[in-house]
């Protein structure tokens, strides 16, 4: 009886338009259609074990119809300018930084951006894996079949890449890529907060002070999607991308693919136009006075 007066009294605050607190007067909040989505998908994977145990006859959680209309955010990626501008200041950052205290933030991030690693697949790279005379990365150990796999790795990458591992000198070829001072692999939170905060937050400062607009938030994922995005906009083919980053299911890259699709047309419609108000101005001919 209790949850239904506290369901009828939230819902009746909700009508209202007044805020929704719980007893003790802290305020809640609203799952959002994105969240509630998510929960009815768990609550169907348990329910389907319900009924291959013959507990229940259907799974009550299971159709489309039991979904809400979600709004799908605009995942963000760098434009290679912005990647460059990225990686300048990474390189800077580390060349400030006392020789033993340097992290490889511009070797990290260009792996990331240039390569298409999962943030985890990045931590655990070991020197074993790294092939720079046959250009190529091993991943070992991946969340899918699929992610275990090779990885093409471009001139540029492998300059880093060597660059990086003459200035470490590592003693075995067991030791990580990416380590921590006392050796072990870094985590997503290491990287996130050492590597990447640090190296954005000086971008925008730069960015500041010549007036032009912050980067958005950038994450880990986000490099992996800035590689999937300037490989497909070179006119890599859709496969041959789906492979190097270890995705199984073509649905992820697609949606990268048709973000892709619409700046490049974006693009290519703008100079269309810039070339036909230019034409129109050089067909103009001056009046006589």
């Amino acid at each position: 009886m209790r949850k239904v007066i506290e369901r009828e009294r939230i819902t009746a605050a909700a009508a209202a338009g007044r805020p929704i607190r719980d007893r003790r007067g802290q305020r809640r909040v609203a799952l959002s259609n994105e969240s509630i989505n998510k929960t009815l998908v768990l609550l169907a994977n348990i329910l389907d074990t319900a009924v291959e145990h013959g507990l229940l006859p259907s799974n009550p959680a299971r159709g489309r119809r039991r979904r809400l209309k979600a709004h799908r955010p605009t995942r963000r990626f760098l434009e290679a300018d912005e990647l460059a501008e990225l990686l300048a200041v990474a390189g800077e950052l580390d060349r400030s930084a006392r020789s033993d205290q340097r992290i490889g933030r511009r070797p990290l991030i260009a792996v990331m951006a240039k390569s298409g690693l999962r943030v985890g697949e990045v931590c655990a790279l070991r020197w074993r894996s790294v092939d720079t005379v046959h250009q190529r990365l091993v991943i070992e150990q991946a969340k899918t079949a699929a992610g275990i796999r090779e990885v093409d790795l471009s001139l540029d990458l492998v300059e880093e890449l060597n660059t990086w591992r003459a200035e470490l000198k590592p003693a075995s070829v067991d030791e990580f890529v990416f380590a921590t001072d006392s050796g072990r692999p870094r985590d997503k939170d290491s990287v996130r907060e050492r590597v990447l905060v640090p190296v954005v937050n000086r971008v925008n400062e730069i960015r500041e002070a010549r007036g032009i607009a912050p980067l958005p938030k950038i994450t880990p994922h986000a490099l992996r999607r800035t590689y999937i995005s300037l490989m497909l906009e070179a006119g890599a083919p859709l496969p041959y991308v789906m492979d190097q980053v270890g995705h199984a299911d073509s649905k992820t890259t697609l949606q990268i693919y048709a973000q892709v699709q619409k700046r490049v047309s974006r693009r290519n419609g703008r100079a269309a136009f810039d070339r036909l108000l230019n034409g129109a101005d050089s067909d103009i001919v001056p009046a006589r006075v």
